[in-house]
């Protein structure tokens, strides 16, 4: 389409290629209501049609407003801004997050997961090391004691084969 931006200018512009057919014209004044799919109407400047956010399931976003429905795998909407969707690493050291929701699933380095978040398994009572994941179970435990099905438990006897050290 193409549209007159004064109504006494004889000059024609033509419409966003982005725009859908019959979405822009004289009648809009070039401006876009419905862009084609991966796009969107820019907010400040509504006869350009943006690209949807990088990491939008299948470049897709709405096409009136830009919004991710869905983002792709290991990222989730942004709260403030839900044009973007943004990588699990965002989230302190978050390895892997659940698919459009700001919860992480395996965390980096020596830390577990916890309600969503992230915590060290130096918190775990007498632990060392732990599995990054929600199980929180421990899997070296400090000095005088044993992990027993995650769980540290203190050494009654060095004798003991789980307490005997080389």
């Amino acid at each position: 389409g193409y549209y007159t931006q004064y109504p006494n200018l004889m000059h024609c512009l033509q419409c966003d290629i982005n725009c859908e057919t019959n979405e822009c014209g004289s009648n809009t004044n070039g401006n876009c209501n419905k862009c084609k799919e991966g796009y969107y109407p820019n907010p400040n400047l509504a006869t350009i049609c943006d690209k949807c956010h990088i990491n939008c399931k299948n470049g897709k976003c709405s096409q009136t407003n830009g919004t991710c429905s869905e983002c792709n795998e290991g990222t989730y909407p942004n709260p403030e801004d839900t044009k973007e969707c943004i990588l699990c690493s965002t989230i302190e050291n978050c390895n892997t997050c659940k698919q459009n929701e700001e919860y992480c699933l395996t965390c980096e380095g020596n830390n577990y997961v916890k309600e969503g978040k992230c915590v060290s398994c130096s918190s775990i009572t007498n632990c060392e090391e732990c599995k990054s994941d929600e199980s929180g179970m421990c899997t070296k435990c400090i000095s005088g004691y044993f992990s027993d099905s995650g769980v540290c438990k203190k050494c009654l006897d060095e004798t003991e084969q789980k307490c005997v050290t080389c």
